[in-house]
């Protein structure tokens, strides 16, 4: 004989459910901001990781010409002919940009070492002329190349054409001295980083791990401050020039530092500056940082202002070591070679989270 049973099970009572729902959202909460921070950290240390290999390249570059790639001067492929590459002309090139240039070569195929025997119509000059034949698709003869003296994946160097394609807004906002004004050349208008085939624009930066440009300013070897301040005439060189990468950071007028086309307040790479003024730099490096203005003959010893380039790089040992009081000894760190500079996860550099060679 057959015998029915009755099922003893039972389904989730709405206050069960509600339970489980509840559990699983506070899991969620728990577990995204760690993994969100454990990406983060992954990508500190890639970035780390990154500029200790292009630290090293830089050094491998100093091995091959007895000298550190340059950070600042004019686009030598937009000088006029006939005048010296690095200083004629207004289209000034990035610290970033000189180092992209001596790593990877313009085309990211290596160096070409500007010498007299290169000297492409022997003019006796070493200018546009030549540079753009060096580099030129189709060159009327071989160059020895050098390098690269870095990894050139796509990820970790771009030109500012390139890195622009990637973020929310295009070019909007960006310095326009990053960026050529001739369209054949991926020129945009209001672009004034030159017109030729190698202008601004075209001229690879490294990125880090976050997306972010990375910075590189070469020291000035015995400077009597820490850092430049003045212009023209007026310039009192340090062993760093903030404005090798000015339109980056942007820089403060009341320093009386250059004057540069395009926007003061530096490149605003994560679309929220939060600053009242248009005038104001939108990264903290932005602001030169001197207590008060350096003089001709002495050296400053007053605490940098912070936040600021200067407080950023400043080395905090030396001054805490000879602190009287209400002076100390204000010089670099690194302040024989160069700087790296990442500025992290937000975006700005001066602040806390930045990754460099010189805070590690």
């Amino acid at each position: 004989m057959n015998v029915a049973h009755r099922s003893n099970r039972r389904g989730f009572t709405l206050v069960e459910l509600l339970t489980v729902i509840a559990i699983i959202s506070l899991l969620i909460s728990i577990l995204v901001p760690s993994l969100q921070a454990a990406r983060n950290q992954a990508k500190k240390t890639a970035t780390a990781a990154q500029i200790a290999s292009l630290d090293t390249g830089t050094e491998m570059f100093r091995n091959d010409f007895n000298q550190y790639p340059r950070s600042g001067g004019s686009n030598p492929f937009e000088a006029p002919a006939g005048q010296d590459p690095y200083n004629a002309g207004s289209v000034f090139l990035s610290g970033a940009q000189w180092l992209g240039l001596s790593l990877m070569g313009a085309d990211r195929q290596g160096y070409v070492k500007p010498t007299r025997e290169n000297d492409t119509n022997d003019d006796a000059f070493l200018d546009s002329d030549d540079w753009n034949e060096w580099y030129a698709v189709a060159p009327n003869r071989e160059y020895s190349r050098f390098g690269p003296y870095a990894d050139q994946d796509p990820k970790n160097a771009k030109t500012p054409i390139e890195f622009v394609q990637e973020l929310p807004n295009g070019i909007a906002g960006a310095p326009s001295i990053l960026f050529g004004s001739n369209p054949t050349y991926g020129g945009v208008a209001g672009g004034t980083g030159g017109a030729g085939p190698w202008n601004n624009g075209r001229i690879p930066m490294f990125v880090d791990a976050f997306g972010f440009p990375i910075l590189y300013y070469k020291a000035s070897l015995n400077a009597k401050r820490p850092a430049s301040y003045g212009s023209g005439g007026g310039l009192l060189v340090g062993t760093y020039d903030q404005s090798h990468n000015a339109m980056f950071t942007g820089y403060d007028a009341q320093n009386g530092q250059y004057t540069f086309t395009g926007s003061d307040r530096g490149w605003d790479l994560t679309g929220g500056g939060g600053f009242a003024s248009a005038s104001d730099p939108v990264h903290p490096a932005g602001v030169l940082g001197y207590s008060r203005a350096p003089s001709a003959t002495q050296a400053p010893t007053e605490l940098p202002n912070r936040p600021s380039f200067l407080a950023s790089i400043y080395d905090v040992e030396v001054f805490d070591q000879t602190y009287n009081g209400s002076q100390g000894k204000l010089v670099t760190r690194k302040n024989d070679s160069f700087i790296l500079w990442s500025p992290g996860k937000d975006g700005l550099w001066g602040t806390s989270d930045d990754v460099s060679n010189f805070n590690q």
